[in-house]
């Protein structure tokens, strides 16, 4: 559930103590991750277009739903090892699109200085550099067809820094989910420590 098609389904939460969100998303799958000096390298997008709904019964329990389609948060994340990984750095990131045969290029002078890696205590022995990009990657399945990313970026680590170009094929993906939710617990877990693979919903210029 995104932040625009979800502003309506949280504020009625306000009012309930349950319930539960059935999304119908159309985004795209990457089932191709990479390895680079030991960590494992990924890319994820997150729709954030289509049309929410929602019902309640005797405002205690909420049934929502959505229909979710691009554009896309987006963002990659590199998944390694506490006290081995230090810092993530992208050089250069390409998106080109096999339908409409589009290609986007984002220089090193757009894209963040080094990102560490975090740790968060629930997953004891991983770390996490996670670069989430601000703004909406502009593209659709349907019109665009398959699309392909290529990242150029550095893994550095306590014994080396290797710098490799990796390369991520987005696929179509009509996914369905049922999220079920207790308002007491969301609430409760959202004053804990922050799990670094969360979405952020705002973001500042890189």
């Amino acid at each position: 559930m995104t932040a625009r098609n979800s502003f309506s389904l949280i504020v009625l939460f306000g009012l309930v103590s349950c319930g539960h969100i059935h999304t119908k998303s159309v985004t795209y799958s990457n089932q191709s991750p990479a390895q680079v000096n030991q960590a494992i390298v990924s890319t994820e997008l997150q729709p954030q277009g289509g049309k929410p709904g929602l019902s309640v019964s005797a405002m205690v329990y909420m049934a929502g739903s959505a229909q979710l389609e691009g554009p896309f948060k987006w963002r990659i994340m590199a998944t390694g090892k506490d006290g081995l990984h230090e810092s993530m750095t992208l050089h250069r990131v390409s998106i080109r699109t096999t339908k409409s045969q589009r290609k986007d290029v984002y220089p090193s002078s757009q894209l963040p200085d080094d990102i560490p890696f975090v740790t968060y205590e629930k997953t004891p022995g991983v770390s996490y550099a996670v670069c989430q990009f601000p703004g909406l990657l502009e593209i659709n399945p349907a019109e665009d067809g398959t699309s392909h990313m290529s990242v150029d970026l550095t893994i550095r680590s306590k014994a080396k820094a290797i710098r490799k170009t990796v390369h991520f094929t987005l696929v179509r993906s009509d996914e369905k989910e049922t999220k079920f939710l207790f308002l007491p617990s969301e609430i409760a877990q959202s004053f804990g420590p922050k799990d670094p693979r969360q979405w952020k919903w705002t973001t500042s210029p890189l």
